[in-house]
């Protein structure tokens, strides 16, 4: 089904991720659009707090890379309020899953 496609495409995106990581840098534009497309799919699998956090080291890179008014960098902001709007929305519902996410392993190990 639909959810068990989108499970499939994060993790093709978190392989993508860590190898542009790897051969382009973590901040070249090709390994960022990754990176957003990662939070959107985690977004569209309702996991908005992974998307959230993604979309927010997204941002942050972004705007080091490219500068803040980038179309790719104000992209990444009105998705990072989105999510976060879906996460004010949510705030009843049960704590998120402390355990570190692949995405949270690989970026702190690059840094």
């Amino acid at each position: 089904g639909e959810l068990g496609d989108h499970r499939k495409e994060a993790e093709l995106e978190e392989k993508v991720y860590a190898l542009r990581c790897k051969i382009l840098g973590k901040e070249h534009p090709d390994t960022l659009r990754t990176l957003n497309n990662l939070a959107i799919t985690y977004g569209e699998l309702g996991e908005y707090q992974k998307a959230y956090d993604i979309m927010k080291l997204t941002f942050r890179a972004r705007t080091r890379a490219l500068g803040s008014s980038h179309p790719d960098t104000i992209s990444s902001k009105n998705s990072l309020e989105y999510y976060r709007k879906k996460l004010d929305s949510q705030a009843t519902s049960a704590p998120a899953n402390k355990k570190p996410s692949f995405f949270q392993r690989i970026f702190k190990k690059k840094q």
